[in-house]
């Protein structure tokens, strides 16, 4: 089950699969503030946030974060009372049923990408993340619960010696709940009942040990396994919502470039002539500090105005056009003092489409602006 705990963790192993870094986490309400600190603090490229589907304000929040973000499935978990509920017997007497060791990994990374290959969740609404990555991802999942212990099981299940199922499951700490994890059937052999006879077994599997209580969970339009869990004395008891927000703050395809820029009296006096905009703010300091700022500050498009001169002249260069943007302004740039420009592409196509990334730093290390750049360089 999902414990909100509103932090965000690591996720080392997806980092480390799909080349990007990904972080974790689970919350009753999205906390926005604390939520984008957290993302630029970790320097996250992909975080996957979970949040209960009746969180009223869930999409104002991502508004206001200021990040690229997609809702990438709704999760949906049911529970089976143990302690009330009594598994009905096997229908297919012929199935063989042992815990997978050392030895069956290769057969059961075969099953697992022969069940899972057609089957959709939340990482392929992401087109960051490759098909052949998820798969990867899978095996590895399955193949991390053999000789996990006592607290995460694998069953293999066998007809006439031939591989048809399998079923990874977890007790919770304490030892009261467990949780179906993974449960697969080859098609080749589904349609006789084995997958019900996968939950009947792990039923009274857990049941034995003292559970009171089985958890199982998929994405909402898998209808046929959640027609299956209602028939073996399951209800549902709560959903969520999975969210990519697709920060891209370190990931780049090309060399990362990064310059300084300087903001002086005389760049702002140019800017605010070409563009008419002399907002006392941006001139004379005791305007800025009537305003509740710390002196004269540069106007925002100044800063994006910078990125825009480098991407059209350096990098994609001469030819460059611009098919849309999304800037978020973070901390005012102060006249007279010294920032850092970073620029980083997480992802182009043939086609000559790319993404540009430009943030801007203070002396001190904080992200004043982020902005993402739709490209076109043929």
């Amino acid at each position: 089950m999902i414990e909100p705990n509103n932090l965000l963790s690591d996720a080392l192993l997806e980092s480390r699969r799909f080349g990007l870094r990904v972080v974790h986490g689970a919350y009753d309400r999205l906390p926005v503030g604390d939520l984008r600190r957290a993302l630029i603090a970790a320097r996250a490229d992909v975080a996957i946030i979970r949040v209960p589907t009746d969180a009223p304000d869930t999409m104002a929040s991502l508004q206001r974060l200021g990040l690229d973000f997609l809702v990438a499935d709704t999760l949906v978990y049911y529970l089976s009372d143990l302690s009330k509920y009594e598994p009905l017997a096997l229908r297919n007497r012929d199935l063989v049923f042992s815990l997978a060791t050392d030895l069956n990994r290769e057969e059961l990374a075969a099953l697992v990408r022969v069940t899972f290959e057609g089957y959709r969740n939340h990482y392929f609404s992401n087109p960051l993340f490759t098909k052949e990555k998820i798969l990867e991802g899978y095996e590895e999942w399955a193949t991390s619960f053999i000789t996990a212990g006592n607290d995460r099981q694998l069953w293999l299940v066998r007809r006439e010696g031939r591989l048809v199922a399998f079923a990874a499951c977890s007790v919770a700490q304490g030892g009261d709940a467990a949780e179906g994890v993974l449960f697969a059937v080859d098609a080749d052999a589904a349609g006789g009942g084995i997958y019900g006879d996968l939950i009947r077994f792990t039923q009274r599997q857990y049941r034995s040990r003292g559970c009171s209580k089985m958890y199982v969970s998929t994405q909402v339009h898998n209808y046929a396994v959640q027609k299956v869990w209602m028939r073996e004395g399951f209800h549902m008891v709560s959903s969520w919502l999975t969210l990519h927000i697709n920060a891209l703050l370190s990931h780049s395809t090309r060399p990362i470039e990064e310059f300084d820029l300087a903001v002086t009296p005389d760049l702002i006096a140019s800017y605010a002539e070409t563009t008419g905009d002399r907002n006392p703010i941006h001139l004379d300091d005791g305007a800025a500090k009537r305003a509740g700022l710390r002196g004269a500050i540069a106007h925002g498009l100044l800063a994006t105005a910078v990125a825009s001169r480098y991407f059209g002249t350096e990098d994609p260069g001469h030819g460059t056009l611009f098919e849309g943007y999304r800037y978020r302004f973070y901390a005012p740039l102060y006249v007279g003092e010294l920032y850092r420009v970073r620029i980083s592409f997480p992802w182009s196509c043939t086609d000559g489409r790319q993404l540009g990334v430009s943030q801007v730093f203070s002396a001190q290390g904080e992200l004043c602006l982020l902005g993402y750049s739709d490209l076109l360089h043929r």
